[in-house]
């Protein structure tokens, strides 16, 4: 009998710890879910909890896998309700099995595809972020096509994109000086580009970049009063007669972290100083892509042709920016392999954080959504083949 009484005990304390665990994992959760439905600019304190929504949400389940190990069966009715609510979040983080499959058998044979990619280039390590080496010591890498750059060409090349938009595009007057837009033009058979600058220094110039293998026969330009150093090139292709496409290449703010801030999130807890000082650059970014991605989704609402809108949109996929953005348009993740669904596009100090999206008009259908290019900047490029209906 004491024996039983002392596990029964046991068994009672362990569901208790369970039950807090899943409690407090899920209450994190529905924060999260909350930031995704409120304007930072109305609860600024809020948007924050959507970033750590894929860690609540691992940790929600691995809480209520324990209680259904300790048979507390009634957990399942509180992991419905909790799925129920969070569908929409689930769906932007996970994407769906189900929109894998339709859009597979959803277009037509005969129908062609719009092969689309969107890249944070990081200016074509110019700077050496990557090896250490400046662009003015690489002569020799000019000459022999070796390099980083080299290497983010050749990976576009082998994607073969019809509509290729960069951000932190680097450009040079002196085609001889860090070639970048003849050297693209050529080496992945564009036939025109669109090119919006925030910075020029000399003969350098710094934006975003817009490549097509088709006609452009429309150049537009969204500016952000609230942040100089960000922007969105609006770009008209013309894949056929009568089939026109309006391309959105966003470049949203990002938090401006500094090395000391980076520092601070390796290797220990960050101290009040340091918490504060995060917080603060982390809000100020929301209320900037709050009112930035408004801006863009006006455009997009307004366009007479179907629009597709891709770029670095430095927020998470539950957050308040993003989740306008699916209210108006589809997200390419949404078939992106189940496996897959939680791969990072930032290589950053922050693992798991995908920030680049390609976003299209519900006419589109897409498939074959792919990430890649490892270590060539602090982004992956994303790509993927979209038809019409």
């Amino acid at each position: 009998m004491g024996r039983g009484k002392t596990d029964t005990a046991r068994g009672w304390k362990r569901a208790s710890v369970a039950w807090v665990w899943t409690l407090c994992c899920s209450a994190l959760l529905l924060l999260g879910l909350a930031a995704s439905y409120v304007p930072p600019s109305s609860a600024l304190m809020l948007a924050p909890f959507g970033l750590i929504f894929p860690a609540a949400m691992i940790g929600t389940l691995l809480g209520i896998f324990a209680l259904l190990v300790l048979r507390r069966w009634r957990v399942l009715l509180w992991g419905a309700l909790l799925a129920y609510f969070a569908m929409p979040a689930l769906r932007a983080t996970l994407g769906t099995a189900q929109a894998h499959s339709t859009a597979a058998q959803a277009a037509p044979d005969h129908a062609p595809y719009l092969k689309t990619m969107t890249w944070n280039v990081r200016l074509f390590d110019f700077y050496g972020w990557t090896d250490g080496r400046e662009a003015p010591r690489r002569d020799e890498d000019e000459r022999s096509g070796s390099g980083v750059k080299a290497a983010i060409f050749e990976q576009i090349s082998q994607q073969a994109p019809d509509v290729l938009c960069l951000q932190e595009f680097y450009f040079h007057s002196d085609p001889r000086k860090y070639n970048t837009t003849d050297s693209l033009l050529s080496r992945a058979s564009f036939v025109d580009f669109h090119a919006v600058y925030t910075h020029h220094m000399h003969a350098q110039h710094f934006g975003v970049a817009t490549f097509s293998r088709h006609p452009i026969i429309a150049r537009e330009s969204i500016h952000f009063e609230s942040d100089d150093n960000n922007v969105c090139a609006v770009t008209d292709i013309v894949r056929a007669p009568g089939d026109t496409v309006r391309i959105f290449n966003a470049h949203l703010s990002s938090l401006r972290f500094q090395v000391e801030d980076y520092q601070a999130l390796e290797g220990h807890v960050p101290d009040a100083g340091e918490r504060a000082r995060l917080l603060g650059r982390l809000t100020r970014a929301y209320r900037l892509r709050e009112d930035q991605m408004t801006m863009v989704l006006d455009a997009v609402a307004a366009s007479p042709y179907p629009s597709i809108l891709c770029g670095d949109f430095n927020d998470t996929p539950v957050s308040f920016a993003l989740f306008q953005a699916r209210r108006l348009l589809g997200d390419a993740h949404d078939v992106c392999p189940l496996l897959s669904a939680l791969s990072a596009t930032w290589q950053g100090a922050v693992p798991g954080v995908r920030i680049d999206y390609i976003f299209h008009d519900r006419a589109w259908v897409p498939s074959k959504y792919r990430q890649g290019g490892d270590l060539l900047s602090d982004h992956r490029w994303v790509a993927v083949d979209l038809a019409r209906l």
